[in-house]
């Protein structure tokens, strides 16, 4: 589990998260859930450059990005720090629960990726288990991910049921 990467900080938490979100409510919201659940929170930004700026010197275990900025994509940002620090990890926050935008999450580097009409519990999960170095992906993105189940209940490439082997009956 991260243990925060700020050696003045005095009270304990699971981890150092920097947030950065095109709105400021949405901030302010997402701020303060993870405070009141043991996260600090090492800075908020409402811009790419901003952040950009910030996040070398604050080095948080995890920066959770809204994919729609003002002045840039979340998911170019999260590419930015994957290959400026390896250590520090990203989540992308969406609007978006279609396989193009976890697919660009992915792509990006990103170690997961929820929605923004994820409830509180789901958003905490994630943000957890992307801390500890696991990858965090929203139930939202599972029927974009699951093989497309036909109006006859069947799918996968062989049209069966689960898409694997048939079994034969005598």
């Amino acid at each position: 589990m991260g243990t925060g990467r700020h050696p003045g900080s005095t009270s304990p938490s699971f981890g150092s998260v920097y947030v950065v979100t095109g709105e400021d409510l949405v901030g302010r919201g997402l701020r303060g859930l993870l405070e009141a659940n043991g996260f600090g929170v090492s800075g908020e930004s409402q811009s790419v450059r901003h952040a950009e700026r910030r996040n070398p010197a604050l080095s948080p275990d995890l920066v959770v990005i809204d994919d729609d900025l003002p002045d840039g994509s979340g998911t170019e940002l999260c590419r930015t720090i994957a290959a400026t620090d390896a250590t520090i990890r990203c989540v992308l926050m969406t609007g978006e629960t279609d396989q193009a935008a976890l697919i660009g999450a992915i792509l990006a580097g990103a170690w997961g990726c929820f929605s923004q009409q994820d409830d509180n519990e789901e958003q905490l999960t994630l943000v957890r288990r992307a801390i500890q170095g696991y990858t965090a992906y929203s139930r939202r993105f599972e029927t974009g991910i699951l093989a497309p189940t036909q109006a006859d209940g069947t799918n996968g490439p062989d049209g069966h049921r689960g898409g694997g082997a048939r079994l034969r009956r005598p």
